[in-house]
């Protein structure tokens, strides 16, 4: 039996050779596949990054927009304010003489009156006095 076993022993090297042989392409197969697929991966990746970033500084963009237009639009609230508040006090004064005037007009006519029907009574009051010195005697 050895030597049958001496016979076959070479070509049980050479297929354990050759077995290790393509288990080791098939190994190295694997490598460069798992490579290429990490170098595609990676790329990938990048590309995302970008993208995020790229999308990032849009909506950043749009969102600075959004407060400039908010920050404008009370500002022109705060003037519209203001300027009602300086309109409204102005009003306020123009009533405040307009309502000064009335009563100077209204206590002038309400002197005449009183002074007309002081007259039509015959007892008009005179500016030096004389009335009051006529009632006093």
């Amino acid at each position: 039996m050895s030597t049958i076993l001496m016979k076959i022993l070479p070509y049980i090297a050479a297929m354990a050779l050759v077995a290790a042989a393509l288990f080791g392409v098939y190994h190295h197969g694997l490598s460069v596949k798992d490579a290429e697929w990490q170098v595609r991966w990676n790329d990938r990746n990048a590309l995302d990054a970008k993208a995020r970033a790229a999308n990032e500084a849009a909506e950043r963009a749009k969102e600075q927009a959004r407060q400039l237009s908010i920050n404008k639009a009370i500002q022109d609230g705060q003037r519209t304010i203001d300027q009602a508040t300086a309109d409204a006090a102005a009003a306020r004064a123009s009533a405040d003489s307009l309502r000064g005037a009335a009563d100077s007009t209204r206590s002038q006519s309400s002197r005449r009156q009183f002074l007309h029907f002081r007259r039509k009574q015959g007892s008009y009051p005179r500016r030096n006095g004389a009335c009051r010195r006529a009632q006093a005697r």
